[in-house]
């Protein structure tokens, strides 16, 4: 099952994982957290390996296409 990680964890797993850093991303499927501080910067990311993101995502998009259509 998995398990939310500690902040101090995820900035561990950026450091493991220098080929994902560079683009402020995050992608690791042992989260269960849907949102992550980013590691080098201000702000926050989505966990691309949480299903949850992609639905996310989806939806804002499709709000954002949707009042586009309607303006």
């Amino acid at each position: 099952m998995k398990r939310k990680w500690t902040p101090e964890e995820v900035k561990q797993w950026y450091l493991t994982h220098p080929e994902t850093s560079g683009f402020n991303t995050y992608s690791n499927p042992e989260d269960a957290n849907l949102i992550v501080r980013k590691p080098r910067s201000q702000g926050w990311t989505l966990n691309f390996a949480n299903p949850w993101s992609w639905v996310l995502q989806g939806t804002l998009v499709a709000i954002i296409l949707l009042c586009a259509f309607l303006a």
